[in-house]
């Protein structure tokens, strides 16, 4: 099943988008990352699981930290979604938003959730690298 592409410029704080938590979301990855790949989304899931408490603790820049290096590393290895995530993490954490900093926890819990990565040699399947099948921004609303 395919889903709608949900990217929003970010010109404006962008939408929650989610898709069914039973679809995946496949990300192409050129091979010569994919030794990469594996720590960086790694990484991701400890920032998932350490938000949480971090926040508990009103540590937001410990929040922003994590927020700025998701969206400085994400796009790089082609995880434009998790950019935008760091993105609303940073704003989240500027504003001291608890609430808008724990949707973006779950969004990007669930998509980490129902990846699925593939290694592809110089591009995907049409010679281009694909970003994901969805693109959906995470919201600060």
């Amino acid at each position: 099943m395919e889903v709608q592409d949900a990217y929003q410029p970010p010109e404006k704080t962008p939408a929650v988008e989610v898709g069914s938590a039973s679809e995946r979301v496949v990300v192409h990855v050129e091979a010569e990352l994919g030794e990469f790949i594996t720590e960086y989304l790694e990484h991701r899931r400890q920032d998932a699981q350490a938000i949480p408490a971090e926040l508990a603790a009103g540590d937001y820049p410990a929040v922003w930290q994590r927020g700025h290096n998701m969206k400085g590393i994400g796009s790089p290895f082609g995880f434009d979604f998790i950019t935008d995530v760091g993105a609303a993490l940073e704003q989240a954490a500027q504003r001291r938003d608890v609430t808008a900093t724990r949707r973006c926890v779950a969004v990007l819990a669930d998509y980490l959730a129902r990846l699925e990565v593939r290694l592809v040699e110089g591009g995907g399947p049409d010679g281009v690298l694909a970003s994901a099948t969805i693109r959906p921004t995470c919201s600060l609303r």
